[in-house]
């Protein structure tokens, strides 16, 4: 399973006949642009999160994995 970035949200879509359609929204590390990680990794203090973002950027190349 993909790391997760977020919580994932439902989205209730209306359909042309009258009903409504529940559509997930995932949020992925790996679809998430670097500058977004950054920030919530500067911003976080629960060390499990943090962690999460860290291992990420280090698989970007943002960071050193010795920091």
């Amino acid at each position: 399973m993909p790391i997760k970035f977020k919580k994932s949200v439902a989205k209730f879509v209306k359909q042309s006949n009258g009903t409504q359609k529940k559509v997930m929204d995932h949020f992925y590390m790996s679809n998430t642009s670097t500058k977004d990680i950054v920030a919530a990794y500067e911003s976080t203090r629960i060390n499990k999160y943090k962690d999460k973002l860290k291992k990420e950027l280090v698989r970007r190349g943002v960071l050193d994995a010795h920091v």
